[in-house]
């Protein structure tokens, strides 16, 4: 998280990074809440591919304050059910 402490930024060239429906597992609107699901793309012995984490989280893809323009997620405290 930067300065702004205005949602994480991801490393978009490293991971991939989804937000889906936990129920229907389609992905959701940007500034809805999903499931955070996580491939990563630099990995060769050990990559993770659609990892379902459980956590609810939204995403911006508004640039920030900080001057970044990659995509940010913002956490909820709630799990999704499985």
């Amino acid at each position: 998280m930067c300065e702004e402490k205005d949602g994480l930024h991801w490393a978009e060239d490293h991971i991939l990074v989804e937000v889906l429906d936990p129920a229907t597992l389609d992905p959701v609107a940007e500034g809805e809440r999903g499931e955070l699901v996580l491939t990563t793309l630099r990995k060769s012995a050990r990559p993770t591919i659609r990892f379902r984490t459980g956590d609810i989280v939204s995403f911006t893809s508004a640039p920030c304050r900080c001057g970044r323009t990659s995509i940010r997620m913002h956490a909820r405290r709630a799990r999704a059910s499985r």
